[in-house]
């Protein structure tokens, strides 16, 4: 598996912070979610587990389609659905509109919240 993070570190304190706590307490959390190899959610936690060592296959990830399943969705058919209806839109803003009808609960729970 081979992931892409959506940003770089932009914030060196929390990535420092992360360090310390992966390595004392290792894993914490809900997974990374990914749409693809790209990852949703995590930029600062990927790159800290990186940064001590950790393979892409060693970082705990979720699927999109598994997230949407958690709250009774189906990603895969709502995906199709928008993609005839709007051939025009960038699929990344197909993926907000979809965001949206999570639930917050799960919302949250994935640290999703920048997306709706």
């Amino acid at each position: 598996m081979n992931l892409i993070p959506l940003h770089g570190v932009r914030d060196l304190h929390k990535f420092d912070t992360l360090i310390d706590s992966i390595s004392l307490y290792g894993w914490r959390g809900a997974p990374l979610v990914k749409w693809g190899s790209d990852l949703l959610t995590g930029s600062h936690r990927y790159a800290a587990c990186r940064a001590l060592g950790w393979s892409d296959n060693d970082i705990p990830v979720i699927d999109i389609e598994d997230v949407f399943a958690e709250a009774g969705l189906n990603w895969a058919v709502l995906y199709a659905e928008h993609r005839v209806q709007q051939p025009e839109v960038d699929d990344w803003d197909i993926l907000v509109e979809l965001l949206s009808k999570l639930p917050p609960e799960i919302v949250k729970k994935y640290g999703m919240e920048i997306y709706v």
